[in-house]
């Protein structure tokens, strides 16, 4: 491959392995899904088409750096590393159109069950540790004891996925803190940091799909706007409800009587990038508590 060819062909994976195909993707959906008739069915098609092959990528990706089919040099292993993040990436939003196509039908079929909501929320906060930690932000979780619910703990566990995911994609520097408690007998998680913040304008659009606020955001954070929206089905089918609070002040006042600290993103002392602190969000969802 001659010089020419051989840079044009990195910038192409270069922009694969930044989600450009998925941005592209995502936005040819939401021009369908605007016009209310293809939308739905153009979700559905991409989900299923791309399951096949993105498993093959998946799996070849990662045998390759497994090493059985033989060593790796340190560019090899890099460029493989951003084949596999790239094909979970779009492993991840076709699920979550398959989802949403889903819950536009009324076909969750949910698997509804009394669990422990702190549990739920530890585990997702042990999977956003690594990404915080790597922006400098601190990430706690505040719960006191159990706090039991009725619903589906794999939607659930999605659900806390994509709040956490967005707090940690719009916070440039400071905090994130989960916040699990019982309110009114219903059990009740608050995702809130000190990101950049929602104009009051704006908050209704972000519930809805390919709702990011503007394309400016969209190029400059990347994702597909499907998170928040998907969000609201899966809490509304599970009896359920989903809303915004203004900035992100209710949780830095939100340890309430009792509950414990539990530290997961960087250290004790405060974040790196205090000065680059927003004015902050705040996410909060209820659901059903089981009688007594």
């Amino acid at each position: 491959m001659n010089p020419e060819r051989e840079a044009a062909e990195r910038r192409r994976l270069s922009g694969l392995a930044r989600g450009e195909l998925e941005d592209e993707l995502v936005e040819a959906i939401g021009r369908l899904d605007a016009g209310g008739v293809y939308g739905r069915d153009a979700a559905i098609l991409v989900g299923h088409e791309f399951r096949t092959p993105l498993n093959a990528i998946l799996g070849f990706g990662d045998l390759l750096l497994s090493g059985v089919p033989g060593p790796l040099s340190d560019e090899q292993r890099r460029q493989v590393e951003s084949i596999v993040d790239g094909g979970r990436r779009l492993a991840r939003l076709t699920e979550d159109l398959l989802e949403l196509a889903r819950a536009g039908e009324g076909d969750l079929d949910l698997a509804i069950e009394e669990f422990d909501l702190g549990f739920e929320a530890a585990e997702a906060v042990r999977a956003a540790t690594a990404e915080a930690r790597r922006k400098g932000l601190s990430l706690d979780l505040l719960r006191a004891g159990e706090v039991h619910a009725l619903g589906d703990r794999r939607r659930v566990a999605r659900v806390m996925r994509h709040l956490l995911d967005n707090a940690v994609k719009f916070t440039q520097g400071g905090w994130i803190r989960v916040e699990v408690y019982g309110e009114g007998g219903k059990a009740c998680c608050r995702v809130s940091d000190s990101g950049i913040g929602v104009a009051p304008e704006d908050r209704d659009r972000l519930f809805r799909p390919f709702g990011q606020l503007d394309g400016g955001l969209a190029r400059h954070y990347g994702g597909a706007g499907l998170g928040l929206a998907l969000s609201r089905l899966l809490v509304e089918a599970m009896g359920g409800s989903i809303w915004i609070e203004a900035g992100g002040e209710a949780a830095d006042a939100g340890a309430r009587a009792g509950a414990r600290t539990d530290r997961a993103g960087a250290a004790a002392a405060p974040a790196r990038g205090e000065a680059l602190a927003g004015p902050g969000s705040s996410f909060a969802f209820c659901l059903p508590s089981p009688r007594r």
